[in-house]
C-alpha cells in the first residue's frame, strides 16, 4: 500500500504535541522543586518552571543559549529540565556580563534572604550556582555584542532554543535579531522574556515583522512569551526586522498590533502602556532611561524622598 505523500511523520506529531502543551501552559500543572524559590533570579516562579519544562521536552539535539542569565537563576531551571531528559547531556550557553552592585545584590539576592555576597564577581555565583550542572554549562563573560558573535561561531549545531532575557535596547535587540535568528532552524523554540514589558517596546517588533516564519505558541501571566520557528530566517528577512531606521509609529504600530496576540487583558494593558510610553519619549532608546522617564510622568522621579522626610524639621521652631 502506498502511504500518502503528505502523511504526517513522527517528528511532525510529537511536534504539535508538544505545541499543544506549550500553548496550555502544561508547566502550571508540574511539581516545582524547592530550589526554585531560594534562587537569585528577576524571573517569576512560573518562568522558571516554563524553562524547566521547554528544556526536558525540548526536541533536536542542538544547544540551549541563556541570553542573559543574570547570576544564574535561568540557567539552573534550564539544566533541571535538560538533567531530566532524553537528552541529559544538552549544552547551555550562558551570557551575560555577570557584574554585581550592591543595589543589585540587596535587591535580587538580601531581599530573598540569601547570605552576604562579597565583591561584583558575579560569574563566582553563577558558578556556585550552576555547580551541580557544570558538565552541560558553559558561561560566557562580558559584552554580549563581543562574546555572543563568538559564542555561536563556536557551535556545532544550530540552537534548539534560545532565551532571550537582555534586549534592553533597541541595538542590543537587532544585533540578536541579526546574529541569532538566521542560525534557527524550523522546529527552534524562543522564549522572549521581554515581551510583555512596558520599558522594551523594541522587544516585539522582530516577532511582529516575521510573524510569516515565526508562531507564537504560547506564554507566561507575566513578561515571557513563547514562539516556534516555522519557515527558515534569511539574513535579508533579519535585517528587515530589525528596528535600524523604523520610526516610532511604525513601532508603536507594532505594540497595537502584537498587543492582540494575548489572551488577557492584563497582558494587552502592558502594551498598551508601552506604546503610550514610547509615544511620550520617542528618544528614549534604553530600558533604564524609559523606567526614569515613567517615573516623572508618575511623579516619582526623587528616590531619595522618604530618607529626606527624616531631617524634616530641623532648625525648626519647638514650641517651647
Amino acid at each position: 500500500m502506498v502511504e500518502p505523500k503528505n502523511q504526517p511523520s513522527d517528528r511532525d506529531e510529537s511536534l504539535r504535541d508538544l505545541d499543544a502543551a506549550i500553548a496550555s501552559r502544561a508547566w502550571d500543572a508540574e511539581h516545582e522543586p524547592d530550589f526554585m524559590a531560594a534562587l537569585p533570579t528577576m524571573l517569576t516562579r512560573q518562568e522558571l518552571r516554563m524553562l524547566a519544562f521547554l528544556a526536558r521536552h525540548l526536541r533536536g539535539s542542538g544547544p540551549i543559549l541563556d541570553l542573559g542569565c543574570f547570576v544564574g537563576g535561568s540557567t539552573l531551571a534550564l539544566a533541571h529540565g535538560v538533567l531530566s531528559s532524553s537528552r541529559p547531556d544538552r549544552m547551555i550557553h550562558s551570557f551575560d556580563l555577570f557584574e554585581l552592585n550592591e543595589a543589585v545584590k540587596h535587591r535580587f539576592l538580601y531581599s530573598k534572604g540569601l547570605p552576604l555576597f562579597p565583591g561584583e564577581d558575579g560569574l563566582e555565583l553563577f558558578s556556585i550556582l550552576t555547580a551541580s550542572a557544570a558538565s552541560i554549562v558553559r558561561p560566557y563573560k562580558g559584552d554580549v555584542l563581543e562574546t555572543l558573535p563568538a559564542g555561536l561561531q563556536a557551535l556545532s549545531d544550530p540552537p534548539a532554543l534560545v532565551f532571550l532575557d537582555l534586549c534592553k535596547s533597541p541595538g542590543l535587540t537587532d544585533m540578536i535579531t541579526r546574529t541569532v535568528f538566521p542560525r534557527l532552524k524550523p522546529g527552534a523554540i524562543i522564549v522572549q522574556q521581554d515581551f510583555i514589558y512596558e520599558f522594551t517596546p523594541w522587544a516585539t517588533y522582530p516577532f511582529w515583522v516575521l510573524k510569516d516564519r515565526i508562531d507564537l505558541l504560547g506564554h507566561c501571566d507575566h513578561h515571557s512569551v513563547v514562539f516556534r520557528v516555522r519557515e527558515p530566517i534569511p539574513a535579508a528577512d533579519a535585517e528587515r526586522a530589525c528596528l535600524g531606521s523604523s520610526g516610532t509609529a511604525r513601532l508603536i504600530r507594532s505594540l497595537e498590533e502584537v498587543a492582540q496576540w494575548l489572551p488577557f487583558a492584563t497582558q494587552r494593558r502592558v502594551l498598551a502602556d508601552a506604546a503610550r510610553l514610547l509615544e511620550r519619549h520617542p528618544q528614549a532608546h534604553d530600558e533604564w532611561t524609559l523606567m526614569t522617564a515613567a517615573r516623572r510622568d508618575r511623579g516619582q522621579h526623587d528616590r531619595l524622598a522618604p530618607w529626606r522626610v527624616l531631617i524634616a524639621g530641623v532648625g525648626e521652631d519647638t514650641g517651647r
